[in-house]
């Protein structure tokens, strides 16, 4: 990092009381990792148990070019996936990321299907169930620019609270037996369209849960994922 325009560089330096103990030395300066700004230590995804529980079973991942459901859907292409679906309205995003899998392609790898669609299209959405006859739906598609929405709340609700539901509905017709939902540390205690948008959307899991029972339907929070969409860390460095 640099600070413009007098050309001074930030560095990350070891404590002093641990240079004066010689516990480290200078050599330990490096420069900042946008890892630093999450005030935690990073979470590593444990890949035997993602295999374990992937292992022939078909996943479809809304959202799946985004930033977050792209690294969900590279994670699971490194496992013993059936097939994995691919469903996302931003055409160069699905193109890009299916480029990028096929330097990937050592060795047995899942089927991928790529699936153009927008998560509101409730017709095209039941067509995409109908042909994929997914075993596990990862629901990452959502709009996430917390100002962007504020100025456009009407879309925000359609995304991210209807297009749930039109996920959910889908998901009951057809028995999927595991639904994944990805919201948001904002969903708690909601001040933003963003927040309540997810909220709402994490109370319709809760409720679609209750109608079935026999499947598992969840949401995950994420908190500062870096360098996400929506995320405020390109606008500081």
């Amino acid at each position: 990092m640099t600070l413009l325009p007098r050309g001074f560089s930030i560095k990350v330096l070891p404590s002093a009381s641990s240079i004066l103990l010689r516990k480290v030395d200078l050599s330990y300066i490096r420069d900042i990792d946008v890892s630093d700004l999450a005030g935690r230590p990073l979470i590593k995804a444990d890949q035997t148990q993602i295999a374990k529980r992937a292992k022939g079973k078909s996943f479809l991942v809304t959202g799946g070019a985004g930033s977050i459901g792209s690294e969900i859907v590279r994670q699971l292409y490194a496992t013993g996936a059936s097939r994995i679906c691919v469903l996302d309205s931003w055409e160069e995003g699905i193109f890009n990321l299916s480029e990028e899998l096929k330097t990937q392609e050592n060795g047995k790898r899942p089927a991928l299907q790529l699936l153009l669609s927008n998560i509101r299209d409730t017709e095209r959405v039941e067509e995409i169930f109908r042909q994929s006859r997914p075993d596990v739906v990862i629901h990452a598609a959502a709009y996430k620019h917390i100002h962007l929405l504020e100025e456009n709340q009407g879309e925000a609700r359609k995304t991210n609270v209807t297009g749930t539901k039109n996920i959910l509905d889908a998901c009951v017709r057809h028995r999927v037996k595991d639904f994944v939902f990805i919201s948001t540390d904002k969903a708690v205690r909601p001040s933003s369209a963003l927040g309540r948008t997810k909220r709402e959307a994490e109370l319709l899991v809760k409720q679609y849960a209750r109608k079935r029972p026999s499947a598992r339907f969840m949401s995950v929070r994420f908190g500062n994922v870096l360098n996400s969409s929506g995320s405020v860390v390109p606008t500081f460095i």
